[in-house]
């Protein structure tokens, strides 16, 4: 039996007491959950590393807490632990995105075995300017002969329900972070907008991310309580209210969600994994590019 510890890493999401009640349903009694409250990506991690070289269980699974865990979602996980070699050291089940309106990699599942190796890399990494620290990390191990895994089982969806302020920042880091991208998302966020104002200020975002050229951290730094209520107001919004974690969690585990994510599917610009024709070698290095890029 592959025993299995949790680390919910959270910023005050919306969906933060969601995730937490939609993992304790599936999680065994013997099986640890803990919460992390780091308001940057780097503390985040270094916390993520430092839990699991103390942990008993044989794995350490990393879900933040923009993340709704599907239905038997961790079942699929422990099912794909049970897949991989003795010689993976990190395994990424798949969620399905919001922002990119697709699959992607978005959980991280460590071996506690190999972290005190990885800890050891990240020692060097946190050094360099990186707004995606976690990746690097996992980049740069893997380049040490040890195996990371990418599954694309969807265990959970992603950036689903958030504040308006936190989709902003995101919003923001992703248009800085993958200019390239950024065409084609706008024409996603743009056919959706009239239905859902989530899209609505990440367009803004956008915008504005390209015209201001910010050097962001992947912090709660980066912006300004007030600033970022200034934004919304120019749109004519208010921040949502808080979710009652409850009566959400009975729709969602009913399938309320689906007729959303039908209409994303209908608007895609992008393929799953970003994959366009191409080999798994090659998606995996376009994922690497990605989440190791610096300014």
């Amino acid at each position: 039996m592959i025993s299995l510890d949790f680390v919910i890493r959270s910023i005050g999401e919306r969906t933060e007491e969601v995730c937490i009640e939609l993992v304790n349903r599936e999680r065994q009694p013997h099986e640890e959950l803990s919460i992390l409250r780091e308001q940057t990506h780097t503390l985040a991690v270094q916390e993520t590393i430092r839990r699991g070289l103390t942990s008993k269980a044989d794995w350490l699974a990393a879900i933040d807490a923009d993340m709704l865990i599907v239905q038997g979602g961790v079942s699929l996980i422990r099912d794909e632990l049970r897949s991989v070699s003795e010689d993976v050291f990190v395994v990424h089940p798949a969620v399905f995105d919001k922002q990119y309106g697709m699959r992607r990699w978005g959980v991280t599942v460590y071996r506690t075995s190999m972290l005190d190796q990885v800890w050891t890399v990240f020692q060097d990494v946190k050094c360099q300017r990186r707004t995606k620290i976690e990746g690097a990390v996992i980049a740069e191990f893997e380049n040490e002969q040890k195996r990371a895994h990418f599954s694309r089982t969807v265990v959970a969806y992603h950036d689903f329900f958030q504040f308006y302020r936190d989709l902003y920042r995101k919003a923001y880091l992703n248009a800085t972070r993958n200019p390239g991208m950024n065409r084609l998302v706008s024409q996603h966020w743009t056919r959706l907008c009239p239905k859902n104002a989530d899209y609505l200020v990440m367009l803004k975002a956008m915008e504005n991310a390209v015209v201001e050229r910010r050097q962001l951290t992947n912090s709660m730094r980066d912006f300004e309580p007030g600033e970022l209520g200034e934004k919304l107001a120019e749109l004519g919004l208010k921040e949502k209210s808080a979710l009652n974690c409850p009566d959400f969690v009975k729709q969602f585990l009913n399938g309320f969600m689906e007729v959303e994510i039908k209409e994303i599917e209908r608007n895609r610009v992008f393929n799953d994994f970003f994959e366009h024709d191409s080999s798994l070698k090659k998606m995996r290095s376009v994922f690497r590019r990605t989440i190791s890029r610096s300014f």
